[in-house]
């Protein structure tokens, strides 16, 4: 295997452990402490990240917003959650793990509804660094600077076409249209023998009573 390959991937495996081995401990303590399995745990991991990006977004050190306002923010609500739900479910296990996991879905969809499906990230605060020579490699493959041009001008493209789609009246994929049951079937007051008769060739006369 290539040792810069296997640099990269031991790389993410131990962030990947230590991104579940703090996870855990949060959960062990929480647990240890409250008797309280807290299913929205990743959510409340997700509140800190977000208010580390709107305090970077707002001009604040990336230090001060990892290490100060996250915290503080992700305290607060979690007094506020302890307060008005989770303090009335204490000793009933349970109880409590059916009310984390909708304070999850709650904290999930008004974070999208708030924030949008995507966001920005933060860079990293210690900065980067390369390992092997994959900069030199793709730019000996591609040229970077054209292909960036490309991406914006078909990203661009696709904004106006947007643009000229959301005009006038908008219809969902599987639009139907409407349909009217007075046009699909035939309404008269003819008598139906008289109907039939009409319908053959050659014409017969009327059936006697």
């Amino acid at each position: 295997m290539n040792v810069d390959l296997a640099a990269l991937l031991a790389i993410q495996v131990l962030y990947a452990i230590a991104s579940l081995a703090l996870i855990s401990i949060g959960l062990a303590i929480i647990f240890g402490m409250m008797r309280v399995i807290n299913l929205a745990h990743g959510e409340f991991l997700m509140l800190g990240g977000y208010a580390a990006i709107v305090a970077t977004s707002h001009g604040v050190s990336i230090w001060i917003a990892m290490l100060v306002v996250a915290p503080v923010v992700v305290g607060l609500i979690g007094v506020v959650v302890e307060r008005i739900l989770i303090r009335f479910l204490y000793g009933r296990m349970i109880d409590t793990m059916l009310a984390t996991w909708g304070l999850s879905l709650f904290l999930v969809g008004l974070t999208t509804a708030i924030f949008g499906n995507t966001t920005v990230g933060l860079s990293a605060p210690l900065g980067s660094f390369e390992i092997g020579a994959y900069r030199a490699e793709v730019a000996k493959r591609w040229d970077l600077k054209a292909l960036d041009a490309e991406v914006r001008a078909s990203q661009r493209r696709r904004r106006v076409v947007g643009a000229a789609l959301n005009e006038g009246e908008i219809r969902a994929w599987d639009f139907q249209p409407v349909r009217d049951a007075a046009r699909q079937y035939m309404r008269n007051s003819m008598d139906l023998d008289d109907l039939e008769a009409m319908a053959r060739f050659p014409r017969v006369g009327r059936p006697p009573n």
